[in-house]
C-alpha cells in the first residue's frame, strides 16, 4: 500500500511480501486494485528500503512534485 507520510517528498510503500526482492531505485507502479490509480500509473522511486526478515520499510520519492501541485479535480468513480 502506498502511504502517505506528512512529508511532500516522501512517502512509503507498505505490506510488501519480504520473499520479494525490492532496491533502491525500484519504480513503483499502481496495480490498479485500490481503485484510486489506474494500473500502470508510475506512483515513485524507491529511495530506502529496510528488511528485518519479517517486513520491510520502504520510503519512496514521489514521482508527482507534490510541493507544486496548485490545483486537483476529484471525479467520482465510474464516471467516464
Amino acid at each position: 500500500i502506498h502511504e502517505g507520510m506528512g512529508n511532500p517528498d516522501r512517502t512509503a510503500l507498505g505490506y510488501v511480501d519480504p520473499l520479494k526482492p525490492v532496491k533502491v531505485d525500484d519504480l513503483i507502479l499502481s496495480s490498479g486494485d485500490g481503485f484510486v490509480f489506474p494500473a500502470g500509473y508510475a506512483l515513485g522511486t524507491v529511495k530506502h528500503v529496510d528488511n528485518d526478515g519479517h517486513s520491510y520499510t520502504i520510503s519512496v520519492e514521489p514521482c508527482a512534485k507534490l510541493r507544486t501541485i496548485q490545483y486537483c479535480c476529484l471525479i467520482p468513480h465510474g464516471v467516464e
